[in-house]
């Protein structure tokens, strides 16, 4: 007489693997998620990106700031993941767009900084994400 049905055996090798492949994915989810929500604080600061981009490019670089950049005051750029977003133009030809963090989780407390920093080039500016808050591994790739 055969039997049908799972063995115990069976059963425990199938639970064993999910349980492997769920080690793996949640991590993996997490860090995605956070890395989607820096993307998206960086995302809104596109304006002042933009905005220090064609400051280098007419030459009026040096001591840019929101207010000349003719942006709105740095703490009027709330989101959902940010408090406030402020840009500084430097006489050396950098423009520093400062991003303040706000419930993004991955060990990025409330109030950390994500810092794009500009350099003033021929063809406009290149940009790099950095600032000590954020782990490098979500720092958003930038063009």
């Amino acid at each position: 007489m055969r039997q049908r049905g799972v063995t115990v055996i069976e059963l425990m090798v199938v639970i064993a693997i999910l349980g492997i492949l769920a080690a793996v994915a949640i991590p993996a989810w997490r860090d995605y998620l956070v890395r989607a929500k820096v993307r998206q604080a960086a995302d809104a600061a596109a304006p002042h990106v933009a905005a220090l981009d064609l400051a280098c490019r007419n030459g009026n670089l040096a001591g840019a700031g929101n207010e000349a950049l003719g942006l709105a005051p740095a703490d009027s750029w709330r989101t959902e993941y940010t408090t406030s977003i402020a840009a500084a133009g430097e006489s050396a030809g950098e423009g520093i767009v400062t991003v303040t963090l706000d419930r993004v989780g991955g060990g990025i407390v409330d109030g950390g900084r994500l810092v794009l920093a500009g350099k003033c080039g021929g063809r406009g500016m290149v940009w790099a994400a950095g600032g000590e808050d954020v782990p490098e591994k979500y720092r958003p790739a930038l063009p």
